[in-house]
């Protein structure tokens, strides 16, 4: 028999009634996390049900990130047809708790090849 107690994926944020899928097929018990990356960045953020304050049924996730490594920033979403914010000398500044748009990452400790300000290509608040 087989006894899954954990589900971990990736990227998007899975919708109420995908996770109440999950849950009718696996049981109520049965963990969500998620790990947020991409080829260019690498991973920068996890969620799990044990590191924060979360409904089960809430239509977001919240993810944590280690600032020492990463800072991440949620740009304007008219950002996107800028170059992403980093490219075109066109630099727009993060939006304020609240606001939505496109989460944009710096790697703070990649001596080669380094990032700066990575547009990841989600969407978030802070």
């Amino acid at each position: 028999m087989l006894n899954l107690d954990k589900i971990i994926y990736t990227l998007e944020v899975l919708i109420s009634g995908q996770k109440s899928y999950i849950r009718d097929v696996l049981g109520g018990a049965v963990k969500i996390c998620s790990i947020l990356g991409s080829a260019e960045a690498g991973p920068y953020a996890a969620s799990s049900p044990g590191l924060g304050p979360g409904d089960p049924a809430a239509t977001y996730t919240d993810f944590v990130f280690d600032t020492r490594t990463t800072l991440i920033e949620v740009i304007p979403l008219s950002s996107a047809d800028d170059a992403g914010g980093g490219g075109g000398g066109n630099c727009p500044s993060p939006l304020g708790p609240g606001g939505t748009g496109l989460i944009a990452q710096t790697c703070l400790a990649r001596f080669r090849n380094p990032l700066v300000r990575y547009v990841t290509g989600n969407i978030g608040s802070v």
